[in-house]
């Protein structure tokens, strides 16, 4: 499609399709071609961001497996001692 594009910006180009009184119909479409080219290239590195994104789920992933067991001890020990010094206020009040 690009090609297409390319051949016939050329072509229109060469035959004097921009001359008076079309300049307005040059211009809409230069802007067209510029816009299909610029989808052209950014649609190009979607499948790249997609594969860096999955490669990043999966990262994050195993890191979970892997220092789940590690920090979920820690974080029993502090939930105990939330626990017990949340209760200790309630009873210095009574």
């Amino acid at each position: 499609m690009l090609l297409a594009i390319l051949l016939h910006v050329s072509r229109v180009y060469l035959t004097g399709g921009l001359k008076k009184p079309r300049e307005l119909t040059w211009v809409s479409g230069s802007l067209l071609a510029f816009l299909a080219l610029s989808f052209g290239v950014s649609g190009d590195s979607l499948p790249l961001l997609y594969k860096l994104y999955q490669q990043y789920l999966r990262q994050l992933m195993i890191s979970f497996l892997v220092l789940g067991p590690v920090l979920s001890v820690p974080f029993e020990e502090v939930s105990q001692l939330v626990k017990r010094h949340s209760t200790e206020p309630l009873q210095h009040i009574h």
